[in-house]
């Protein structure tokens, strides 16, 4: 969970799932601000979610290992160069808008297991391309 930031809301899912609203606005200019609201729902990662993966026991382990027990899902909007009278109405305005537009995607029972399998799939990714580039930086070593 995001700690720095104030901390607006949180908002129970029917999943048992939490989302969180963040203020992370400064201001940018004489009495005008960057205005930015920060959601973040913390994703529990789950052995069943793995169920699919040629080795599911390792895959669980290997990832948890790496990026822990717990991933969130963040997203952050941003309005610049809002009037300081007008900060927290747009702060506000924008919750909203993410409630009205995103509550029935995180509230779907397959949010979570679609969001861990996801990140699972772009870690292995992210990891694949780290260990090619540094076997390439060992080879070219090796070459000199």
């Amino acid at each position: 969970m995001q700690s720095e930031g104030r901390l607006l809301q949180k908002v129970n899912l029917d999943t048992g799932l939490m989302i969180y609203f963040y203020d992370l606005s400064r201001p940018v200019a004489d009495k005008l601000w960057q205005v930015r609201l920060l959601v973040s729902i913390p994703v529990s990662v789950e052995a069943e979610y793995f169920r699919d993966c040629a080795e599911p026991k390792p895959a669980y382990a290997e990832f948890t290992a790496a990026l822990g027990e717990t991933i969130p899902f963040t997203l952050e909007k941003v309005r610049n160069f809002i009037a300081e009278d007008k900060v927290n109405e747009t702060l506000e305005q924008m919750k909203q808008d993410f409630l009205d537009s995103n509550t029935s995607y995180v509230s779907n029972s397959k949010f979570a297991e679609r969001f861990i399998t996801k990140r699972y799939i772009e870690w292995k990714e992210e990891d694949k391309s780290k260990k090619s580039y540094l076997a390439a930086v060992r080879n070219a070593g090796r070459l000199s």
